[in-house]
């Protein structure tokens, strides 16, 4: 089977009966790069749903066209096929002329319950035949644009490239060396009949990533070796994050610096765990504790350029009458009333700012902004631009600007807030709950590779 195809697959040989399986989870841009066929048919549909006056809007998972709050269709690649959900009533349509599936038991597909597949020319056109006819039941206006060659702006790539871009991420387990070659089979077979993919019953159980806020993505994390506790405590070893959906993120995304995880050694705790049997070494364990780090915890342990910079936004936002500074554990939005008009989050090491603006009526080339109105906990914010430089700075305060003109905000006392996020101690952040702490429990091999990654 090609190598591109590839979802699950044995690294290492086999110890004591287990065996190590890499899985490969690839993002829909990665599966868009490795497969020329639905590569061509994903570019006609994107330039046809754009020049009706939809929007795009990538995540992980694929691509949704909308205006607003209306999605019209969502484009995903099951198994090596281009699959569109569409906003069409699947039984007011033919099957034997469209060949089509009604998935609106689906709750993640009750707004586009239409599937189709697009593997055919014939195919095709179909398909843009019911995207022209959801424009026009729609009222969209059509747009003159140039079309763009979306599967020469994505050239084929290998794995090991995109694993290193973000685009594909790598799910590492032990299982039984027999119950791998099984898997490992089913996988296979799977690739092969196309039928197979499609199956309701997983996408069904799907969470819903991008309704969440918090715990907010990139939050600032690190572990410790700790002390035995009596009690059991049931801790999430991943943090969540927001995905397009999302998480979900695109290779742009990932160019941001990467987050801070720090492994501090404390004292050492073993013993027999039937729950890890499994993959038990060396018959020992450690409890680690996680410091999940919120945003006034990471300004006070950030750099002073960035204390200064959000220092000078936050100053510039609360100059403005009536407008109020909401605190949280991801973040700090400045509210009008009930409008919030920015939010601010850190990601990896940079500040972000969400605006209540709209991000297609600024140059992407100047401000290099992102579109977040998918997101849920962003969606009347839904501009972010990073901040990590003196230029960067000057574009926030001319965006923050804008937001005062298109709110009518009039001019109050303006105050410095340089002081507010003086450096403190790991510890008294920890009384004051601004660092939040799990405790988890691993074999201690791979609590060593932990520590390991402090020391680099």
């Amino acid at each position: 089977m090609d190598k591109k195809f590839v979802s699950i697959a044995i690294k290492g040989e086999v110890k004591d009966g287990y065996v190590t399986v890499v899985r490969y989870d690839r993002s829909f841009i990665a599966r868009i790069i490795q497969n020329e066929a639905a590569k061509s048919y994903y570019s006609e549909i994107k330039n046809h749903c754009l020049s009706l006056g939809m929007r795009s809007r990538i995540s992980w998972k694929g691509d949704s066209f909308y205006l607003g709050r209306k999605t019209f269709l969502l484009v995903k690649v099951r198994g090596r096929t281009l699959s569109l959900y569409l906003a069409l009533d699947p039984a007011a349509y033919e099957e034997n002329v469209y060949h089509h599936l009604d998935v609106s038991a689906i709750k993640s597909y009750a707004a586009c319950p239409m599937m189709i597949r697009v593997r055919s020319d014939l195919a095709l056109r179909k398909a843009k035949k019911l995207i022209s006819e959801i424009a026009e039941a729609a009222a969209l206006t059509p747009k003159e644009r140039e079309k763009t060659d979306y599967a020469a702006e994505l050239p084929y790539e290998e794995t090991e490239a995109l694993i290193v871009k973000g685009l594909v991420k790598e799910i590492e387990s032990v299982m039984k060396a027999e119950e791998a070659e099984k898997a490992i089979a089913e996988a296979e077979k799977e690739e092969e009949d196309e039928e197979v993919i499609f199956e309701l019953a997983e996408e069904e159980e799907e969470p819903q990533k991008e309704e969440k806020e918090e715990p907010d993505e990139g939050e600032w994390v690190d572990f410790e070796l700790a002390e035995e506790e009596d009690e059991d405590e049931e801790v999430v070893f991943e943090l969540a994050e927001e995905e397009e959906e999302e998480g979900e993120e695109s290779s742009e995304e990932k160019e941001e610096e990467p987050e801070e995880v720090v492994f501090e050694l404390a004292e050492d705790v073993s013993g027999e765990m039937e729950a890890y049997s499994a993959i038990d070494r060396e018959g020992r364990y450690v409890t680690l504790k996680k410091y999940v780090r919120g945003f006034a915890a990471r300004m006070k342990q950030g750099s002073v350029e960035r204390k200064d910079r959000y220092a000078a936004v936050k100053s510039a936002m609360l100059s403005f009458s009536n407008v109020k500074v909401r605190s949280s554990f991801s973040g700090e939005t400045f509210m009008y009333g009930r409008q919030p008009l920015l939010k601010s989050r850190i990601r990896g090491k940079t500040l972000c700012l969400f605006l209540a603006l709209c991000p297609e009526d600024y140059p992407v080339s100047i401000y290099h902004q992102k579109d977040r109105g998918g997101v849920k906990a962003f969606a009347d914010t839904p501009m972010m631009i990073r901040v990590k430089s003196d230029l960067g700075m000057e574009r926030a305060l001319r965006l923050i600007a804008a937001l005062a003109k298109r709110f009518s905000l009039s001019k109050g006392k303006k105050e410095s807030f340089r002081d507010e996020f003086f450096f403190e101690e790991t510890s008294a952040l920890v009384e004051k709950g601004l660092i939040k702490t799990r405790l988890v429990t691993v074999p201690a091999y791979e609590a060593e590779e932990m520590l390991k990654k402090k020391e680099k």
